[in-house]
């Protein structure tokens, strides 16, 4: 699926005029006039350039028109995928414009070293015009931040954290999928979720499987709840050891600058209605925490009646030691057998008492194993 590369959403709603493009000037620091004198000094080499340096200055334009190209087509919509945020693509446009930018100070060096004045003029107009695009630059290099936020919003999820006795957890968040970023999967009703372990993402988050097995379960609850269907999520999201959800708002804290596409009270309003769903104390208006009142942890000893069929209604915390990042260690409970919110995998095995625990088979949504 292209959303494994990108976001669940293209960035047609973004409307970004070609020209802003071409200058890249989408963002905070910069405009039109500022861009343009960039684009003037990356001319010098097909204007005066001989030899390898015409050569090499044609290459780069070549590649700089077709990545414009495949930005201007993102934010018309006309990909099949999203990304998220539009200035990826002309991530290789600034990195060709700066290879330009060498092009023609080696034409100056070399090509026109003896030439006449009238030859030389070109390259004056693109000193020049390098000058002026270096204004805007020297602006925001001035405070050290590039106009990037002063927080971010690991310090406002204070209430994600848990005691490690209380056995493992999951987190899943919810937004519009450019604030959720690429890994996010998407929901019947048009957002995005994604999850993490223990807390907050990591660098793992921005890469994910395919929406299959038991990721195609938990998407289908998801979307329930977001659509009113019903309104005990919080039980439906305890086979998954879902502990808190997320609502994401904006990719910052607010005051901060930063892409925001409120969906707490519009399209996620489903959440507010349930009734094993609780806020938590977390006020930034940047995001909205609920607690899951019915959660149970990811490996959690259960009655062995509970496991076939699956009916978790009476689990404490099992194996609550992480020893790695696939490993759990630790004690099971007398005559209960064990189920962990993991999709089953024949990788995972159960070893107690030097000897491997026999499965029992629960479905997509995790596995089940005879301790008892």
């Amino acid at each position: 699926e292209w959303t494994m590369f990108g976001t669940a959403q293209t960035n047609a709603a973004t409307a970004v005029p070609l020209t802003d493009l071409l200058a890249l000037s989408t963002g905070p620091v910069g405009g039109l006039i500022w861009g343009a004198g960039a684009l003037v000094t990356a001319l010098l080499g097909l204007v005066s350039g001989l030899g390898l340096r015409f050569t090499w200055a044609m290459r780069m334009w070549g590649i700089l028109l077709v990545f414009w190209a495949v930005a201007w087509a993102d934010v018309r919509g006309f990909l099949p995928l999203g990304f998220p945020t539009s200035e990826l693509l002309l991530v290789p446009v600034a990195v060709g414009i700066a290879m330009l930018a060498g092009i023609a100070a080696m034409v100056i060096e070399i090509d026109l070293a003896d030439a006449k004045a009238y030859r030389f003029l070109p390259a004056v107009i693109a000193v020049l015009a390098f000058g002026l695009a270096m204004v805007p630059l020297i602006d925001a290099s001035s405070t050290g931040r590039w106009e990037l936020a002063e927080a971010d919003l690991t310090t406002t999820y204070g209430a994600l954290e848990s005691d490690p006795l209380d056995g493992s957890f999951r987190t899943i968040w919810i937004g519009d999928a450019h604030v959720l970023g690429a890994g996010a999967i998407p929901t019947a009703n048009g957002l995005a979720w994604a999850s993490s372990f223990d807390g907050v993402p990591d660098i793992r988050a921005l890469w994910r499987g395919p929406n299959t097995g038991a990721t195609a379960e938990l998407t289908d609850v998801i979307s329930a709840g977001l659509d009113g269907r019903t309104s005990r999520l919080g039980r439906e999201l305890t086979q998954f050891g879902v502990r808190f959800v997320v609502v994401m708002d904006q990719q910052a804290p607010v005051p901060e600058l930063s892409r925001r596409e409120v969906v707490s009270d519009i399209r996620a309003a489903g959440l507010n209605a349930q009734l094993d769903l609780v806020r938590t104390g977390v006020v930034n208006p940047a995001v909205t925490v609920f607690d899951n009142t019915a959660w149970v942890p990811v490996n959690s000893a259960v009655p062995p009646g509970e496991l076939d069929p699956l009916r978790i209604s009476d689990a404490l915390p099992a194996l609550v030691d992480r020893t790695e990042l696939l490993r759990f260690d630790g004690q099971t409970r007398p005559e209960r057998g064990i189920f962990s919110a993991w999709e089953a995998s024949p990788r995972w095995t159960l070893s107690a008492g030097g000897a491997v625990v026999p499965r029992i088979e629960v479905g997509p949504v995790g596995m089940g194993f005879a301790t008892a």
